[in-house]
C-alpha cells in the first residue's frame, strides 16, 4: 500500500533541543506554543479526544504544563509532540 505522504525521520542534530516545525503536505507539524492553550482545553473537553487521551483540562495553567512536558519529553528524546495547523496559516 502506498504512503499519501513521505515519512519524516529527523536527523540526530535535531534531536533534544526545541522541536522544528515539519510541514507535511498542506499541514504544517509545529512545536506548541503558549497562546495555544485555550485552543487545548477547548479541545480536550471533546469526547473522542478524551477517549484517547484519558484526561482533561480544567484550566489554560493545566494545558500549559501539559505543553511543557511535551517539551521536555522531546529534549529528553522520549516522546515528541506537535500542534497541527494549515501550512498556510500560522494558526
Amino acid at each position: 500500500m502506498p504512503y499519501l505522504l513521505e515519512p519524516v525521520r529527523l536527523n540526530e542534530a535535531l534531536l533534544g533541543g526545541d522541536p522544528p516545525s515539519v510541514e507535511a503536505g498542506p499541514l504544517l507539524l509545529r512545536p506548541w506554543r503558549p497562546e495555544d492553550a485555550l485552543q487545548l482545553v477547548e479541545a480536550f473537553r471533546d469526547a473522542l479526544i478524551q477517549r484517547w487521551h484519558l484526561r482533561r483540562f480544567d484550566s489554560t495553567g493545566e494545558s500549559e504544563v501539559w505543553m511543557k512536558e511535551r517539551l521536555a519529553r522531546w529534549r529528553d528524546r522520549a516522546g515528541g509532540g506537535w500542534a497541527i495547523t494549515p501550512a498556510d496559516e500560522d494558526a
